[in-house]
């Protein structure tokens, strides 16, 4: 790994599977949603593979060359079911260890926090508001606000948004989703997280700058990519 000449000033998050454990959820709500669409519910990792993609992308990914329509009904009916969890506290999913303490010590260093997801505006404030994560992040992306990863918009419109360079940028995931989208922005550096759904091959295929097995592993990866300034 290569250092940086510039200082890490913005950490961008995915969540799902990197964040917050969500994938049982996602899987249930995604086979529940081909059930309700009249078809045979997708295998749990075939629904995983696609966790970090939009909802409409998802869905088409596991379904090859669907109708528009039948893509769009999916979609209707996950939301509705995820609506329904919500509702009676099914949805809530629990934070993977030291994802509170990694971006909690990032803040207290002066990093701004960013978050990058292919959930929707929607479903990432009740992620923010469950975890109290709300005062950590400065900036966020959602599916709502740009096209899915591996489009580079999300960070693109982060960037734009704190005034930060993409050689002073970071973003941290768990699928080559992630991965691809930091490398379509010259300069930004991608960390993969290893336990979230995509293998650690997968990932440093893509291009990640690092990879790390545990949240402990973070300050090391990030000094190691932008100086000692970036470490604790």
């Amino acid at each position: 790994m290569s250092r940086s000449a510039a200082p890490l000033k913005l950490a961008i998050f995915d969540f799902d599977g990197t964040l917050v454990d969500s994938g049982a959820v996602i899987v249930s709500n995604m086979q529940e949603s081909f059930r309700r669409a009249g078809l045979e519910p997708p295998a749990p990792a075939a629904c995983l593979r696609v966790v970090g993609l939009s909802l409409s992308d998802a869905v088409a990914a596991i379904e090859p060359n669907p109708p528009a329509d039948l893509v769009e009904t999916i979609v209707d009916h996950y939301r509705a079911r995820f609506q329904e969890r919500r509702r009676t506290g099914e949805a809530d999913s629990e934070l993977f260890p030291g994802a509170w303490a990694a971006v909690e010590r990032l803040k207290a260093r002066g990093a701004l926090i960013g978050a990058a997801t292919g959930n929707s505006r929607r479903g990432l404030e009740l992620v923010l508001e469950t975890h109290g994560l709300r005062p950590f992040f400065d900036a966020t992306q959602t599916a709502d606000d740009a096209p899915s990863k591996p489009d580079p918009g999300m960070i693109l419109h982060l960037l734009a948004e704190t005034g930060c360079a993409a050689e002073e940028s970071v973003m941290i995931g768990d699928t080559i989703f992630d991965i691809l989208m930091a490398k379509a922005v010259r300069g930004c550096k991608a960390v993969g997280v290893t336990w979230g759904h995509h293998a650690e091959e997968e990932l440093r295929a893509a291009g990640a700058d690092a990879v790390i097995r545990d949240f402990s592993e973070l300050d090391q990866a990030l000094g190691e990519l932008f100086g000692e300034g970036a470490e604790a």
